[in-house]
């Protein structure tokens, strides 16, 4: 045999494509044959020597038939596809719809023969090229040989890439024979082929094992829960029962279909999936749901699940003991609320008669009044006593979050929920009281859901389509003037007499003061100092407080005499400086003012800022002196955003320096706030007859 003849000449369209039959066409003739070659998409290209020349596509003949001797034998190449990816294919469920991507119709078209040779008839397969005039929104996967590059952009979702196309065993051994090399190779290479064939089929083998093992464990499983469980094909005949739906209904089930629809409505394909219905089965009350069941985006079937009406009311009951046990409970009775002024007991009077009602109640009072308490010592008096009670600050959540902590959340209604979904809390008080605080922070978008579940007392999850009825008493409660929101639109109208059906207003400490002394007792009491008594100047310097914070303030107080005070000679007075404003103690002297170096109009508009700011900051103090509470930076903020003036916090500290530093205001500490000073209030009768300034006229 001549050098010629051992020759093998090999011509590709790809690099890629060469690269692969190169190191097949070695390793199979490993020292017999020597390859020359090149690739049509590379500008190197040579003539051929060889007597036998391999090419990757009837196509490439027309462009290399002057690279070859006229006496060449010409061997067009059977591609086989890569078994090694098959098994992912083989997962696929039946009827999804597959693109099949390649760098031409040709191509694309024997890919999609390939596979349908190799069983994968269960796929409904469609080729694709780069130009192919096809929709691609129907598709649930995407298969290519080699070339995810050629994917369109917005199908990469899920594709299942089968890797370059490797040369068919039909083509080595024609190869072979027109080398005039020994058959033995082409056994050998046939042996091994076909082993990978037998590997892949007891891998399939021991897949369809535990296929019907997973099912057998399944089928137990839903044998013994306690629900009734049927599952339906689209037609509405019945594929599976589990136990507890063949003791319910066998007779319908080995007898006439039309019987079994009668019990069962939701077998009909009229009765949509949704929400929980009532049937009526012998003496028997369900709670039946219908479920579809879809692979990909069809629907394959109906899962129906009935559910005894007795079973759920005992598991209520225990859902509702196991909430009392975590901690869903109201600790505080009217027992516990310390008063005897005259306001405190028409307050109380009236939250008592409301405790024996069922109706929505709104508690009024500023910060520290004790709502919470109240809300409470209702929930304990009234008959829900048993009942869980819940309450939820609407304003320590971002609005993302307050909707799934109020109604709850289905499984993969967003990034991070959890498994199985999450009961809001109208689901968890059921049978109980749900304390809605700072109810006047509420976001315009969750008002009008719950205006709903108000009116219909039913809830829907977030994500859901399932509408859960829900018994739940409502308790909310505000520091805000809901009514002035009203009026601004930044409170719905009918939310607010919806709430508004029984106000009751818990009265600050200033117009109790009275009960002081009382409460001092109190506090005292809990703090450990139960044989010890304040004296009277440190009482009465209690009394002469405004208490802006109220008696949350006055808990703070003593809760700190009671850890600082060690001796019966201790100042007390003086602790007192340490932890009440100076207004707490009697007037003090203010420090006088800094004489502006110039007039505030030029430094106000030169500086940072306009006039009209100063003006509504000045403003908010003045209401803040004569409502007698503080102007701290966050109620500062709040008032100035209602007069159409929102600042950042670094703005309104930029500008509470400025009028500090030309004696307009007083920059207190902690609790103090800021007051605007009698120069300030000058100014402000300046500033708001001045044709610079015309906001809040």
């Amino acid at each position: 045999m001549t050098v010629a003849a051992k020759k093998l000449g090999l011509i590709t369209r790809s690099p890629k494509v060469y690269g692969t039959f190169v190191s097949q066409l070695s390793a199979y003739f490993r020292d017999s044959v020597e390859i020359e070659g090149f690739c049509l998409d590379e500008p190197v290209r040579r003539a051929l020597e060889a007597s036998v020349v391999l090419v990757s596509r009837e196509d490439v003949l027309a462009e290399v038939a002057s690279f070859m001797d006229r006496r060449a034998q010409v061997v067009v190449c059977r591609r086989s596809l890569s078994l090694d990816r098959l098994s992912e294919l083989l997962r696929l469920p039946a009827a999804a719809r597959a693109l099949v991507v390649s760098n031409s119709a040709a191509s694309a078209w024997e890919v999609v023969e390939r596979l349908r040779e190799l069983g994968l008839d269960h796929l409904v397969l469609e080729p694709y090229w780069p130009g192919c005039q096809r929709g691609l929104e129907d598709f649930d996967v995407v298969i290519t040989p080699g070339m995810p590059h050629l994917i369109p952009p917005d199908r990469r979702e899920k594709v299942i890439d089968l890797g370059i196309r490797g040369i068919d065993v039909s083509t080595l051994i024609e190869l072979s024979v027109r080398l005039g090399l020994p058959l033995e190779k082409p056994q050998a290479f046939t042996t091994r082929y076909v082993g990978e064939i037998v590997r892949l089929t007891r891998e399939y083998i021991v897949l369809a094992e535990e296929a019907r093992d997973l099912k057998e464990r399944l089928n137990l499983v839903l044998d013994t829960v306690s629900e009734a469980i049927l599952e339906i094909d689209p037609a509405g005949k019945v594929r599976f029962a589990n136990a507890a739906a063949t003791r319910i209904f066998r007779a319908a089930l080995e007898g006439d279909q039309a019987h079994l629809q009668q019990m069962l409505p939701e077998l009909g394909s009229d009765v949509d999936a949704g929400s929980d219905r009532l049937r009526d089965v012998g003496d028997r009350t369900f709670l039946v749901s219908k479920t579809a069941i879809k692979s990909g985006d069809q629907v394959t079937g109906h899962l129906i699940v009935c559910r005894d009406v007795t079973d759920v009311k005992r598991l209520e009951a225990e859902v509702r003991r196991q909430m009392r046990e975590r901690g869903h409970v109201a600790k505080y009775t009217f027992a516990d609320l310390v008063g005897q002024s005259v306001a405190f007991r028409q307050a109380l009077e009236v939250a008592r008669r409301l405790a024996r009602t069922d109706l929505t109640v709104l508690i009024m009072g500023e910060n520290g009044t004790g709502k919470e308490l109240f809300a409470q010592a209702i929930h304990n008096a009234s008959p829900r006593a048993g009942g869980p009670f819940l309450a939820i600050n609407l304003a320590a959540l971002p609005e993302s979050l307050l909707e799934s902590e109020l109604f709850g959340y289905e499984e993969g209604a967003f990034t991070g929920a959890r498994k199985g979904g999450k009961p809001g809390l109208f689901e968890q008080a059921h049978g109980g009281t749900l304390l809605l605080d700072e109810i006047g922070d509420l976001p315009p978008g969750t008002q009008v859901k719950l205006l709903r579940v108000l009116q219909e007392r039913e809830v829907m999850r977030v994500g859901g389509t399932r509408v859960m009825p829900v018994d739940v008493r409502i308790i909310a409660a505000t520091n805000r003037d809901l009514r002035t929101l009203v009026e601004q639109s930044r409170f719905r109208e009918d939310l607010y007499y919806r709430l508004r059906v029984c106000p009751l207003r818990i009265p600050p400490l200033r117009e109790r003061k009275e009960d002081i002394p009382l409460l001092v007792r109190h506090f005292l009491d809990r703090f450990g100092c139960r044989h010890r008594e304040l004296p009277s100047t440190v009482i009465k310097k209690l009394m002469e407080h405004r208490w802006p914070g109220n008696v949350r303030e006055l808990e703070g107080v003593i809760q700190y005499l009671a850890s600082v005070w060690t001796e019966d000679g201790d100042d007390l007075q003086a602790l007192l400086q340490d932890v009440l404003p100076p207004e707490a103690s009697g007037p003090q002297a203010v420090p006088p003012p800094q004489p502006p170096s110039e007039d505030f109009l030029p430094v106000a508009m030169q500086l940072r800022g306009y006039p009209e700011e100063y003006l509504a900051i000045l403003r908010a103090l003045a209401r803040c002196r004569d409502e007698g509470c503080g102007g701290g930076r966050h109620r500062l903020a709040t008032m100035l955003e209602d007069m159409g003036v929102p600042l950042s916090p670094q703005e309104l500290r930029t500008r509470l320096r400025l009028l500090a530093a030309h004696g307009y205001v007083v920059v207190g500490r902690g609790r103090q706030g800021t007051r605007i000073t009698e120069r300030g209030v000058a100014l402000l009768g300046k500033l708001s007859t001045s044709d610079l300034c015309r906001i809040g006229s």
